[in-house]
């Protein structure tokens, strides 16, 4: 079950505003929670909680090639890309259990082209670099 479901929306749209600098945390109330349920009935929201607490949250979808430009790429379950639209985490925990969601939840996870925008340009993220990032990750936990 998704998370979403066993706390309220607005302890998600809280959990955005607090990360400031994000550019959709200064987005109306109103505005964001459309745009959070569009995500959790299309099934593109995903989330970690420890202790009932939220600690992440991505929003991904797979989408086809030629539509990755466009502002708001079209959800298309056949599409060979997949786009990460937002991926908050507030520990390394968080951030891996959001690409593990991915990684269970998305089929042909692994024959998929991810891309994502950083600093405002579209970015392909290669498993090599996913892989990279979840290594250091996890040597940060043992610290």
């Amino acid at each position: 079950m998704n998370p979403i479901i066993q706390m309220q929306l607005e302890d998600v749209v809280t959990f955005i505003t607090s990360h400031a600098g994000l550019p959709m945390a200064t987005w109306p109330g109103d505005r964001l929670r459309e745009w959070l349920a569009f995500h959790e009935a299309q099934g593109s929201l995903y989330l970690t909680c420890v202790d009932g607490r939220l600690t992440g949250m991505g929003i991904g979808y797979q989408v086809r090639t030629r539509d990755l430009e466009q502002p708001w790429p079209v959800a298309t379950p056949s599409g060979e890309c997949f786009f990460i639209a937002q991926l908050i985490a507030d520990n390394p925990q968080a951030g891996m259990g959001i690409w593990q969601q991915w990684a269970d939840r998305v089929r042909g996870w692994k024959q998929l082209k991810v891309y994502g925008h950083r600093r405002g340009i579209l970015r392909r993220i290669t498993f090599r670099q996913i892989d990279r990032m979840i290594a250091r990750w996890k040597r940060d936990l043992r610290k």
